[in-house]
């Protein structure tokens, strides 16, 4: 395998970039989920599901949610 590049290693600058909404990553910094804004849904629907999202990882995992990214879908 040549130059691999996990998802799991991917920085939280590239995963905001990349158009995500919020993240979710375990203790030792590795990304194990993430929230995209779902064009075809109402602001509600996507707002219910980023607070499902962030519920979900709470206990488990700290929750980054792009604020910069969110407020340009709002």
């Amino acid at each position: 395998m040549k130059d691999p590049n996990p998802i799991n290693l991917t920085p939280s600058s590239e995963v905001e970039a990349s158009g995500w909404v919020a993240e979710a990553r375990d203790k030792d910094g590795h990304l194990i989920s993430t929230m995209a804004w779902i064009d075809s849904m109402s602001i509600n629907e996507n707002l219910k599901g980023l607070g499902e999202f962030i519920a979900e990882y709470d206990e488990t995992a700290p929750v980054q949610v792009f604020l910069g990214t969110l407020s340009a879908k709002l």
